[in-house]
């Protein structure tokens, strides 16, 4: 069974308004507790609306070192950026980066209304909106065996002195804990 046209487009808008609601949520929390970013907000007052299509619409408001993303269309946004299609939307602001911007530019499917600052802010602060992953660290093999006898000694009651030999059918297997 196909998809139709119309629900493809619905899935694409979808997409696209999670991807910004994403993005809102990253600003506001950036806004509350990024140095950098409350820096970067200092005197700046603008509204930056994102339209894909002719029924979709989001908007970032930002006034007084805070950031709030809202559905809908403006009154009065400082920028509008229109994209013909949810799915052009979604790929040039998730994945494609300032050159696809600039070729939907240069093509005419991505439209630019008002002053042009506040996409400039936004380039410039969008690597501050990514998530930042800690990465795990990997125990070496005597790092996990000292947790292991650790454990073993803890469930066991046995103490420090006692051998490791000693413990018998009460030894435990060793776990991995990370």
């Amino acid at each position: 069974m196909s998809e139709s046209p119309r629900s493809r487009a619905w899935v694409d808008v979808l997409r696209l308004h999670a991807l910004l609601w994403y993005m809102a949520r990253r600003m506001e929390a950036a806004a509350r507790y990024d140095q950098e970013f409350q820096e970067s907000l200092l005197q700046r007052r603008f509204v930056l609306q994102i339209t894909a299509g002719k029924n979709y619409a989001y908007y970032f408001a930002a006034a007084q070192q805070q950031v709030k993303g809202v559905y809908g269309h403006h009154a009065e946004p400082t920028l509008t950026l229109c994209f013909s299609s949810a799915r052009l939307a979604f790929q040039v602001l998730a994945r494609g980066g300032q050159e696809a911007f600039m070729r939907g530019v240069q093509e005419g499917v991505i439209t630019m209304q008002g002053d042009p600052a506040p996409l400039f802010w936004l380039v410039s602060v969008a690597s501050r909106l990514r998530p930042r992953w800690r990465r795990r660290q990997r125990m070496d093999q005597r790092e996990r065996r000292t947790r292991t006898v650790a454990v073993q000694r803890a469930c066991c009651g046995a103490s420090k002195s006692m051998p490791r030999h000693t413990f018998g059918h009460q030894r435990i297997k060793q776990t991995n804990f990370l």
